[in-house]
């Protein structure tokens, strides 16, 4: 049996789809986070498909005792980077936007 932290080729061709869409939404609204958290995807592959599409993972801040960590991604196509934000206690999966300056 394959573990969810192993992806197929087909599997990151259909992220890099998905998380095209996701970063397009976040790109008209700052307010917009996408959800991972009930879906068959690990952090690792997030940021595997993320980087697959150009974006370089620039630092990660993280709190541990409360399990929670943050991975900031920047491309230089875009004015705004991308927060990974998952915690392992209730295993919340979301990406959202900041902007550059923040």
């Amino acid at each position: 049996m394959r573990g969810r932290y192993h992806m197929m080729d087909w599997e990151l061709e259909k992220w890099k789809q998905e998380l095209s869409g996701v970063i397009a939404r976040l790109s008209c609204n700052k307010q917009h986070q996408e959800d991972f958290t009930h879906l068959d995807i690990c952090p690792a592959n997030i940021e595997k498909t993320l980087e697959e599409m150009g974006w370089e993972s620039d630092e990660q801040d993280e709190n541990g005792w409360q399990n929670d960590c943050w991975i900031y991604f920047s491309n230089e196509d875009y004015d705004f980077v991308l927060v990974l934000y998952y915690c392992g206690y209730t295993f919340e999966l979301k990406l959202y936007r900041a902007d550059s300056d923040d």
